[in-house]
């Protein structure tokens, strides 16, 4: 009886499973790499990652992972790469040690990733051993490739986040399936729904009709009646003044007098554009008024004499932007049609972001999610005849909203020529024609700066 029963709890401690303890389970990025990691900061997103791993460890080996939340946090500065530390400076008999490491390695362009200014890849190390015995149960490492389906040429991508966040969190069940394995495997490739801010340019009420667009080398071409092409040609523009900052020069020089830093001077210049459109027998000038600024390097010298003097370089382009003091119109023959200003639409406030294709995939958008350097938007305030209208767009400029006394009247897409637009609210074949040229002014060139 004593010889079967030490049997019987030699056989039940063999059988015993032993205690995971989940040493290391973090997930890193590059400090510098836009804040890539976003994402993973939500609660919901560590649990989701936290499961995908549990469950495929359950599966995998018949034991619970402990209920350890993940840690997500950028590398410290002048880190180059996560370490992944394994040393156990003390051990529990009849444990398996756990150390799960996430790493978000943004590369640099010019990579097989074609359709992101950077490619992306998530390294995991993962390395589990006994305490019995000292012997290695898992030491493995996975890359996974990170591609993102094509983004609609109507949409405004965020480019700070990785991918749309559920496709993303969700895209972990895989990675994990992938880690946890038997089977060696070294790399995989994951592709994800891509992101993008979510802007409604349509209202809730139906239109009532809807335009196309095509062009050719003379001109562009409304097809849906009532017909109408319009042929443009290249732009007169004028210099007419100059705006000299004299203050801001005279500043900048003492400034780099004083502290022997770099500066620079700036001085604007005032241009009018007159866009020509030839319709039938009659010709639209539309008038714009813009400004360009060029900028000087200021650097402090020392000379022969031991005297200190200030060095200028060349003067060159640095930004272009429509001027919000000026009064631009459209003129056909000797009649106004038209008067307005134009000035820059704050597009920091994005609310929302979706996949740029399914609704249902539209949720709140964070604002530190938001990009960095918003896309370019402007707002057109004016009068045709003795109503105001005003043109509001959306998208970096993608749609171009119009409307009459505040009323939604039509809509444009095309971001630097009209594609197609939808007409809500009945309008003359003048008001047609001229919605349609402001659609098509240069919007992009008359405020840009360089990269």
């Amino acid at each position: 009886m004593l010889l079967l029963s030490g049997l019987f709890l030699t056989f039940e401690a063999y059988c015993q499973k032993p205690v995971i303890e989940l040493k290391l389970f973090e997930y890193t990025w590059s400090i510098d790499a836009e804040n890539r990691g976003l994402i993973i900061l939500g609660d919901s997103a560590k649990l989701h990652i936290r499961n995908s791993f549990a469950k495929v460890f359950k599966a995998r080996w018949n034991m619970n992972l402990p209920d350890v939340s993940l840690t997500a946090k950028p590398l410290p500065g002048f880190t180059e790469r996560p370490r992944f530390h394994t040393y156990l400076k003390e051990k529990e008999p009849g444990k398996w040690y756990l150390f799960l490491q996430i790493y978000e390695n943004v590369e640099a362009p010019g990579s097989s990733f074609k359709d992101d200014a950077v490619s992306t890849s998530i390294d995991l190390k993962c390395y589990m051993v006994c305490s019995d015995n000292d012997s290695v149960i898992m030491d493995k490492s996975l890359k996974v490739n990170i591609h993102k389906d094509p983004i609609p040429i109507n949409q405004v991508p965020l480019r700070r986040l990785i991918g749309y966040p559920r496709s993303f969190v969700k895209g972990f069940d895989s990675i994990a399936t992938w880690l946890f394995q038997p089977e060696p495997l070294r790399q995989k490739s994951l592709n994800l729904k891509p992101v993008s801010i979510f802007q409604n340019p349509y209202p809730g009420n139906k239109p009532i009709s809807k335009l196309l667009f095509n062009y050719d080398i003379f001109g562009f071409h409304q097809l849906t009646p009532p017909e109408f092409t319009i042929r443009y040609s290249e732009a007169n523009i004028k210099k007419t003044g100059i705006i000299r900052n004299i203050g801001g020069r005279f500043m900048s020089k003492l400034f780099v007098s004083l502290t022997g830093l770099n500066g620079s001077k700036t001085k604007s210049f005032k241009y009018t554009a007159d866009y020509a459109y030839k319709d039938m027998d009659s010709t639209y000038h539309c008038f714009i008024g813009y400004l360009e600024d060029e900028s000087a390097s200021l650097d402090k010298v020392s000379n022969w004499n031991g005297t200190h003097g200030l060095s200028s370089g060349d003067y060159v382009f640095s930004a272009r932007y429509t001027d919000s003091h000026f009064l631009n119109s459209v003129i056909l023959g000797t009649d106004t049609v038209a008067k307005f200003s134009i000035n820059n639409k704050p597009v920091n406030f994005y609310d929302q972001m979706w996949d740029g294709r399914d609704s249902t995939t539209i949720i709140a958008l964070p604002p530190e999610w938001n990009n960095k350097i918003p896309e370019n938007d402007i707002v057109i305030t004016g009068k045709i005849g003795a109503s105001t209208f005003s043109m509001k767009t959306m998208k970096g400029m993608l749609f171009k909203a119009f409307y009459i006394n505040i009323e939604l009247v039509s809509v444009f897409e095309g971001k630097d020529q009209p594609v197609s637009a939808l007409i809500f609210h009945p309008l003359t074949l003048r008001q047609l024609k001229l919605f349609t040229l402001l659609s098509a002014l240069p919007y992009s060139y008359l405020n840009c700066s360089p990269p």
